[in-house]
């Protein structure tokens, strides 16, 4: 899975009070203008100037950027300096830091200067407005990290997801190069393949890598606030069933067709396509390899919020694959599988027109 990463290395805040113009040398901060900038800091990791409202010079605005629901942002590290600036007459503070920036899947890592002005009333410094000159951003890698950068954003990554999601996050998922049913895909890896792909007839050449990121065991309430129906033979065999949240990754590269379906549902003389929204995988439960009725078919991947067909929708809606073109995607999303409770359970990725089990693809799930 592709990660890009990028760090904010020095953050600028700029704050300026009356001062005289002829001013050499910036004088040291003062307590209130060190709790400004780290009434700034704080603006800026929660995309909100609520942070900072209390300090802001009357009837002025500071603005900060608005940071998305699901990402968070931390500064690391911040260094303060203040320093005047001639054009303006004004003097700022620089705030040099690293800022790292995550969705839970990917990291962005940058590093430049922002820059807020500081004015003074009766004698109080107040953050006065943003000093857009200042503000000066370089996206880097993170092999330009230092170990310590990088033992910082891991330790955050940690404690706002958990360990194996901020490994994922800094260094990618790691690859292994089996994943039969006696030596399964450990859950966390990757296993990336390039035959051809098949789903109801059609088949698709490429590149396809599938992940289980997270598995997260499901109460019966869970599953009735989340809108999941038991099927007969799970109502029928209730006490044998526990049930299982699977988060997947689902990474597809020049993607490809090069065979439409020639008999069944989807077969159409007219047809010269592929709708983008289903290629997905084909998943289902296990517990015996060379055992088909071991295999628990009844895996739900749609209609609850996060899951991955819907996700897929949102992201493709109806558009086509056409013959002679590529499509290359990363998706997640969750699945909804029912295991046996009384004994070991893996996830099968099956590779449509193979008859036999032995070429599928199997992960671990506990």
């Amino acid at each position: 899975m592709k990660k890009k990463l990028s760090i904010v290395l020095l953050l600028t805040i700029l704050l300026s009070s009356n001062s005289v113009a002829f001013a050499a040398t910036a004088p040291a901060l003062t307590a209130r203008e060190t709790a400004i900038a780290k009434a700034y800091v704080k603006a800026y990791e929660s995309g909100s100037s609520s942070a900072i409202k209390s300090y802001v010079y009357p009837k002025s605005t500071i603005k900060v950027n608005a940071v998305p629901d699901a990402t968070k942002i931390k500064i690391f590290s911040p260094m303060y300096t203040k320093k005047y600036d001639s054009k303006t007459r004004m003097y700022y503070i620089l705030i040099s830091c690293v800022i790292a920036s995550s969705d839970g899947t990917d990291l962005t890592v940058s590093k430049g200067t922002l820059g807020v002005n500081l004015k003074t009333k009766s004698k109080t410094v107040y953050a006065y407005s943003t000093n857009t000159t200042a503000t000066k951003l370089t996206e880097i890698q993170v092999d330009d990290l230092t170990k310590v950068q990088i033992d910082k954003i891991q330790t955050y990554l940690t404690d706002t997801y958990d360990a194996t999601t901020a490994s994922k996050i800094l260094f990618g998922s790691p690859k292994v190069s089996t994943a039969t049913f006696d030596s399964p895909v450990p859950l966390g890896s990757t296993y990336t393949y390039d035959k051809s792909f098949s789903r109801i007839g059609d088949k698709l050449s490429g590149e396809f890598s599938i992940t289980v990121n997270k598995v997260t065991d499901l109460t019966d309430v869970e599953l009735k606030d989340i809108g999941y129906v038991k099927g007969s033979i799970e109502e029928e065999n209730a006490e044998y069933y526990d049930y299982r949240l699977i988060n997947v990754t689902w990474e597809v590269k020049d993607a490809k067709i090069i065979e439409l379906a020639k008999n069944g549902p989807d077969a159409s003389k007219y047809k010269n396509n592929v709708y983008k929204r289903y290629i997905r995988p084909i998943l289902a439960g296990v517990t015996d390899a060379k055992d088909s009725k071991s295999y628990l078919n009844i895996y739900t991947l749609d209609g609850f919020d996060g899951s991955f067909q819907s996700n897929m929708n949102d992201k493709f809606k109806w558009s086509t694959l056409e013959l002679d073109s590529t499509v290359s995607f990363t998706m997640t999303g969750n699945i909804i599988l029912p295991v046996l409770n009384y004994t070991e359970n893996y996830l099968r990725f099956g590779k449509v027109g193979t008859n036999t089990y032995d070429e599928d693809i199997y992960f671990k799930i506990q």
